[in-house]
């Protein structure tokens, strides 16, 4: 009985011995693997931060929206399909580079710097709109760093000729003072006139009407879409009469787009069979919760 009690002893004492000397070769491999990794990792993001050329290349063929822009025109003129005798031509109905738009907006630097219109690339967009001018009395208002600024941009025609250069009036989080203006005739006229203006003196080639929303705020007038409307008919008019000065006028935005009227119009528009479309409508919703200042 003794020596199995003290067999049974040596068992568990043995047992033991191996569970310390397991614990202690864990620690062993963390040390010797673990902290050159955290030591590496350290050095290497102080390396990083103190060049930024690593982090952000600078080479336009590598990053940058340019790189997408170019591909896709290229892609675009040089898609092609065999004929009968198995030769590749050029699809007719393919869009040549032509027909390539890309509008890019640039907002007016702040007054602590920012990206300045000096430092833009006349080739990256086929148009500019230089953002946000504002609604006013006499029309179109801008300040005059602010006409500095859009002078510069259309400045870049020099470089490239094929350069569009565009004033955005509005923007988002207010109405831009459209609300007033497009109330009756007469002060449509001025705004329209303050456009024109801007093309002769300033070879702006149009406006952009980035107004976020009518009727989204309508106020006392509840026909915010109607004189928009009117407006751009008023447009269409002004320019049909320019011999000389006519220009752009672009008011489709981005959330024009954002609909299942426009998405399934666009499918049936690249070929896809109408039967064939399924439209998903979510049954979830989003909210929010108001927590007052004082109680974070």
């Amino acid at each position: 009985m003794t020596d199995i009690y003290s067999g049974h002893s040596q068992f568990v004492l043995l047992g033991n011995n191996r569970r310390r000397w397991f614990d202690g070769r864990t620690l062993f491999i963390i040390t010797v693997i673990t902290v050159p990794v955290i030591i590496f990792c350290g050095i290497y993001t102080i390396i990083l931060r103190s060049n930024e050329s690593l982090l952000y290349p600078r080479s336009p063929t590598e990053v940058g929206p340019g790189r997408g822009a170019h591909r896709a025109k290229m892609y675009s003129s040089r898609l092609r399909k065999p004929d009968d005798r198995g030769l590749l031509l050029i699809e007719e109905d393919v869009p040549k580079i032509a027909d390539f738009r890309l509008v890019c907006y640039y907002n007016f630097p702040s007054a602590d710097g920012g990206l300045q219109p000096e430092s833009l690339d006349p080739f990256l967009c086929t148009h500019i709109n230089v953002a946000f001018a504002r609604v006013g009395p006499n029309g179109v208002q801008l300040t005059r760093d602010e006409l500095r600024v859009l002078q510069t941009v259309v400045g870049l025609k020099q470089v490239n000729g094929d350069l569009k250069v565009l004033v955005s009036v509005g923007g988002a989080g207010n109405d831009g003072g459209y609300s007033g203006m497009v109330l009756n005739h007469a002060s449509r006229k001025v705004f329209i006139r303050s456009v024109i203006d801007l093309v002769r003196n300033y070879s702006v080639d149009g406006v952009d009407l980035d107004w976020e929303f009518p009727n989204e705020s309508p106020g006392k007038d509840r026909n915010q879409k109607v004189h928009f409307v009117q407006l751009l008919e008023e447009f269409r008019m002004a320019i049909n009469k320019q011999a000389r000065h006519k220009f752009i006028v672009t008011d489709k935005g981005y959330f024009s787009t954002l609909n299942i009227n426009f998405t399934a119009h666009y499918w049936v528009s690249k070929g896809m069979a109408r039967e064939k479309i399924v439209i998903g409508l979510p049954a979830y919703g989003h909210t929010f919760r108001y927590i007052a200042q004082n109680q974070w």
